[in-house]
């Protein structure tokens, strides 16, 4: 059976797809076929339950739905169910009730408020917005009250393409003069008011006879109406208002605007004029005017966005249209199936028979395998008879597709283009196309395309054309991927892979998917190299604009070498394999090797281990690759097995970003705008190209020595890389496992092997036997390059020649070894020819800046009972170390000797007694300390002899020495420096015999030998001076108490100031503090020499004060004359001078004699003496 006869209706029959608000000859058909769906219906009981209240809450309708979803014919449907349209209407409202009740039967409260509708009178205004809209005289912010008026004048009968005109018919009709004054006018003219109102240029003039007729005095009437024209919402409102109130108190008026969403756009100016024009009716006309609109989109969508715009709240408008239906695809769906393709008898038991023949495999055969959106595709029998021959997916792809490509800009015409073929309309022009085919063909989604093809622009379909034309591309199937490809261009929820795409052009129930498969991808890449479509960085294919197409063209056609291919492939293996793909740590050790990446055969470094990259660019497959890694021993050769696609996009990407960059700044427009997409994708194909790398790696094939190295399941590519160099490792240094006991040694553990067994802290007591027998080995290795080969062995050499092929050991495990052979013995260490104790030898193996200097050699043995004399004399010579070895006892006899040469020579010649005994040291010590030993030079004859005489004089002379120099020596200088400074002093005998004392114990030639005798006597020194120190303070402070005593009684002090009698007390103070705090002879004296001065001026301060206050007396008292001042005179100031001594009897009696006459001329003047 073909699919003719399997609809129950002629599927040719006229069915308008596109309901038109202002069509009005299809009233009943459209009627009669409305399919009431459950979403339908629960949004028409919430409106009539809503409606038929005496006081509705809202009178704002808000229609909601996708292209095709049957809100215009919903809306048309509730114009001529709950209102009269102006003039003559084919179908009453009546019999849309009695339709609507038939349809909805069952639901008696739905039923009721229908009925109950009717007794409502009112007048429905059903228009398209956008058809209204005079775009070329319209002011954009007026725009929707300007229409508003236009179909509330036509509803009222009054003239619409003038506003003006039409308000001078409505004040007409208020007054009820229109009548009067068309005959005026026809009178006036000639002709009738319809032709007149039309041209109101020519009319004015006959238009204000007219009036002045009726009695109106208006000169110029058009011109007063357009500046008196008030085109608000309240005004608006206010006429309605007043319309309605003439009519009767239950009239309404109800404006169904169709497709309001898109008039309105993302104008915010505009949604705010209707939401002030329905506020505005709703308090005007409350419960009478109401506002039905229809929209793309729900109401909270288009408020969302505009509020991110701009700051205005629109949440007003959300309340103002209380009543929200929004209509899904799935009640779309519904209404095709009901409406379109409902099955007859016949249809229905042959859809059952394929049911049991396919239906098992439904899910699979339209389930889109990659990314893509799920959809439920006949989950039923029923689902399937219903909508057969189309599949459920493509009711909802085929309306995302249209708002994608009229969100684009790819149909002709601002919003009508869209609206012009209903999903409806479509369906059934596939359906007619596909009746001369078999049960079990079913519709392919290309046809969708030829559905809308007419309403595309011509660019678009022009690039269609020229595909057809095309001889690569213009075979059927090839134009079916094409024509998909526009259609889900813009589709977000759909990725075009090629497996998607097969899904989108299935033709039968029962064609092979492989097949088709194949066959999509061959179409895919012709389209790509013809450059109508291109695949993206995900693997997705997209249709390219005309522009687009251009742009890809120039990326082409720039030039990509074959190395930045690899260059980009060996970045991302090197990000995935991580830090072996320059170093790798063996296993289980600290031992890190040098890697090399090398990709397709390219060398620029050569480490150690070396990882080899073949991509298929190498054009060598598994066998050439393992006979690659025979030839190079070094080398884990690694198959990349990247798919040819993978290549291109890394191709694709290496032009795309050399031509941004040299794009940069230049492009403009929409160019610009497509490369910023290219660059997006740019970036995205590079994930995808690393991501792809990765896989590869994980898949890799690794081979070793011409085997393939097994690597299992692993987590991350870096583990079978590692997997890889583990073997290879092995392969390059077969001893590299010899040491492993010794794996994981830390710098600091090196100096333990350089001890004894018993002494060495080492938790790798297996490696201790290892070390001891490659210690042996390291050492015959060195004497054999210095006897063989002439070399010299320095410490980083070993590191080296073990870190080589065929050892690969680690640094701390080869400086073990060497420690070993040094504590064994085997090998000294000598640096700038000096052999290194084993505490040197800590510091010089780790140091790497000394390695190079520290030179290896076989150890010498020397005379036993010669080295058993010396270690005997270094065991008593040191005294505060145990050396361990040769060189470290050396170093310690050394160094003993210095410290007692640098001793000695603090020793200042004939300050005592024992300058032989200094000079016999000196010449024992220092033949010990002037170059650097070795053991062979300490038992050295000349040296041997001495160490008898060594031990006798340190142990009779210098540690006796020693203990005076840091003990006693300071202290017996001090004590010589304080008796020489008592000596000036007058002493009694006594002490003067303890300096003596002193002194003789200085002059004995053992004097380091009778350290006992120093103290006692330093202490009788020290008591002498304290005594001496006590008397001076004490007659010091006698003389101060005299000297103040004499101040305290002068008439001066009791004359003077009490702050100036204070500062006498205060210096007596200070001076007896100074006196007090003296602790050497002869420093109180040198205070009692101050003292006369001191008193001079505190003396000079009295009589100071006490001349100021008897000046202030005299003032005080005019008549009493003052009596005049006395001078006072220091004694000693008359003192004559006197060239010598007084040494006779008769030159004393002439000084006093000199003395008395200046005293006796002083009191003669007046004056007054001071002793």
């Amino acid at each position: 059976m073909n699919m003719k006869g399997l609809y129950a209706k002629d599927i040719f029959r006229s069915i308008d797809g596109v309901i038109k608000a202002d069509d009005t000859t299809n009233i009943y058909s459209e009627v009669d076929e409305y399919v009431m769906t459950k979403e339908i219906r629960s949004g028409l009981s919430r409106i009539v339950d809503t409606w038929t209240q005496i006081d509705p809450p809202t009178n704002g309708v808000w229609i909601s739905g996708f292209f095709g979803s049957g809100k215009s014919h919903l809306l048309k449907m509730l114009s001529y169910l709950l209102g009269d349209q102006a003039g003559s209407q084919s179908v009453s409202r009546e019999d849309v009730e009695r339709a609507f009740e038939d349809k909805v039967a069952g639901d008696e409260m739905l039923i009721g408020n229908l009925k109950r509708s009717l007794h409502t009178p009112t007048r429905a205004v059903l228009f398209n917005i956008d058809a209204k809209d005079d775009k070329s005289t319209r002011e954009r912010g007026s725009a929707m009250i300007e229409v508003f008026y236009k179909v509330y004048f036509e509803a009222r009968g009054l003239y619409s393409k003038d506003l003006s005109v039409g308000a001078l018919e409505r004040d007409l009709v208020n007054r009820g003069e229109l009548a009067r004054f068309r005959e005026a006018y026809q009178e006036e003219s000639g002709h009738t008011w319809e032709v007149g109102r039309v041209n109101t240029v020519f009319s004015e003039a006959l238009v204000s006879k007219a009036l002045t007729r009726l009695g109106h005095q208006v000169d110029q009437p058009f011109r007063s109406y357009r500046e008196q024209l008030n085109l608000s919402a309240e005004a608006f409102a206010q006429d309605v208002a007043s319309w309605l109130d003439r009519q009767g108190p239950h009239q309404r008026i109800a404006f169904f605007v169709d497709e309001v969403g898109q008039f309105i756009g993302d104008d915010s100016q505009l949604m705010l004029n209707l939401q002030t024009i329905t506020e505005q009716l709703a308090t005007h006309c409350p419960g009478r005017a109401w506002v039905f609109v229809t929209s793309q989109e729900e109401l909270n969508g288009i408020t969302a966005q505009m509020n991110e715009r701009r700051s205005t709240d629109f949440s007003k408008i959300q309340g103002r249209f209380a009543i929200k239906v929004s209509l899904s695809t799935e009640e779309v769906t519904d209404v095709i199936a009901r409406r379109l393709l409902t099955k007859s008898e016949q249809g229905t038991s042959e859809l059952d028979a394929l049911w049991q023949r396919f239906g098992a495999g439904f899910p699979s055969m339209f389930r889109f395998p990659e990314g893509t959106k799920k959809y439920d595709n006949y989950l039923t029998k029923e689902s399937f008879v219903a909508k057969y021959p189309f599949v459920d997916y493509q009711f909802e792809m085929f309306t995302q597709a249209m708002r994608g490509l009229s969100d684009n800009d790819l149909f002709t015409g601002r919003h009508s283009s869209v609206g012009a073929r209903s999903l409806l309309g479509v369906c059934q022009q596939i359906a007619q196309e596909l009746t001369d085919d078999e049960l079990g063909k079913v519709a392919s989604f290309d046809r969708f395309y030829d559905g809308i093809a007419a309403m595309l622009k011509s660019d678009v379909k022009d690039n269609i054309g020229r595909a057809r034309q095309d001889p690569y591309t213009r075979d059927a199937f090839t134009m079916s991927v094409l024509k998909v490809l526009l259609l889900v261009r813009y589709v977000d929820s759909f990725q075009a892979y090629p497996r998607n795409i097969a899904v989108l052009l299935r033709q039968s129930l029962d064609q092979d998917a492989n097949t088709l498969e194949k066959q999509v991808d061959e179409s895919l890449r012709v389209l790509s190299e013809q450059m109508y479509v291109q695949r993206q960085a995900d693997g997705t294919y997209t249709y390219m604009t005309n522009e687009e197409k251009e742009v890809r063209r120039e990326i082409s056609q720039i030039i990509v070498e074959s190395r930045e291919v690899t260059d980009l492939l060996r970045a991302d293996i090197r990000k995935h394999i991580g830090t072996s793909a320059t170093s790798f740590l063996y296993p289980g050790t600290n031992r890190r090797m040098g890697v090399s990446l090398f990709v397709d055969g390219r060398r620029d470094q050569a480490e150690p281990l070396v990882i080899s990259v073949f991509t298929p660019q190498s054009s060598l497959d598994d066998e050439g690759i393992r006979h690659e890694s025979v030839v190079r021993s070094d080398t884990l050769s690694l198959g990349l097995g990247i798919s040819s696609e993978i290549l291109e996009d890394v191709r694709v990407f290496c032009q795309t970003q050399e031509y941004i960059k040299r794009q940069a700044g230049a492009a403009t427009g929409l160019r610009r705008l497509i490369i910023q997409t290219h660059k997006e994708d740019s970036e995205q194909r590079r994930r995808t190209i690393s991501e792809a790398v990765k896989d590869a790696l994980m898949r890799a094939s690794l081979f070793v020595d011409g085997q393939e190295v097994k690597t299992g399941a692993v987590k991350a590519p870096e583990d079978a890389v590692k997997t890889g160099l583990v073997r290879l490792a092995r392969k390059v240094y077969p001893r590299i496992d010899d040491v492993k006991a010794l794996a994981g040694l830390k710098d600091n553990q090196i100096a333990s092997f350089l001890q004894e067994h018993e002494e060495a802290m080492l938790d790798i007591d297996p490696g201790v036997d290892i070390t001891d027998q490659l210690a042996r080995e390291c050492a015959q290795w060195v004497e054999q390059s210095r006897t063989l080969k002439g070399q010299n062995i320095y410490v980083k050499g070993v590191i080296e020649h073990y870190g080589q092929t065929p050892f690969g050991w680690e640094k701390n495990v080869v400086l073990a070894i060497v420690a070993t052979a040094l504590r064994l013995e085997l090998l000294e260490a000598l640096e700038n020819d000096r052999p290194l104790t084993r505490m040197e030898l800590e510091n010089a193996l780790r140091d790497v800046n000394r390695q190079n200097r520290v030179l290896l050699q076989k150890k010498k043995h020397l005379d036993r009972e010669a080295l058993n004399k010396f270690r005997g004399f270094a065991d008593l010579f040191v005294t505060d170390k145990s050396p361990q070895d040769g060189p470290s006892r050396v170093r310690a006899v050394e160094e003993e000797a210095a410290k007692w040469v640098r001793l000695l020579e603090g020793y200042k010649p004939g300050r005592y007694s024992f300058d032989p005994e200094v000079a016999e040291a000196l010449k024992l010590l220092r033949p010990l300390m002037m170059t650097q030993h070795t053991e062979e030079d300490m038992i050295a004859p000349q040296i041997l002899s001495e160490f008898d005489d060594l031990i006798e004089i340190v142990d009779d002379f210098l540690i006796p020495y020693k203990d005076f120099v840091e003990g006693y020596e300071q202290k017996l200088q001090d004590a010589l420096i304080e008796a020489d400074g008592l000596a000036i002093f007058e002493l009694t005998e006594e002490d003067k015999r303890v300096i003596d004392d002193l002194r003789e114990l200085v002059k004995t030639r053992t004097l380091y030998n009778q350290t006992q005798k120093i103290d006692p006597l330093v202490q009788r020194i020290t008591s002498v001076s304290n005594t001496l120190v006590k008397t001076q303070r004490d007659k010091v402070l006698r003389r101060i108490d005299d000297a103040i005593a004499g101040l305290r009684s002068s008439v001066e002090f009791n004359a003077a100031s009490e702050s100036v009698r204070l500062r006498v007390e205060a210096e007596k103070e200070r001076l007896c503090a100074e006196v007090n705090r003296v602790s050497k002879p002869g420093h109180a004296d040198e205070i009692g020499r101050q003292l006369d001065h001191c008193v001079d001026r505190l003396y000079e301060e009295l009589i100071a004060s006490a001349s100021a206050k008897q000046s202030i007396a005299d003032d005080t008292t005019e008549a009493q004359k003052p009596a005049p001042r006395p001078t006072i005179v220091r004694l000693a100031d008359l003192l004559p001078k006197t060239s010598g001594v007084l040494s006779t009897p008769e030159q004393v009696n002439e000084y006093v004699e000199r003395v008395r006459e200046q005293m006796l001329k002083a009191v003669g003047d007046g004056k007054q003496l001071r002793h």
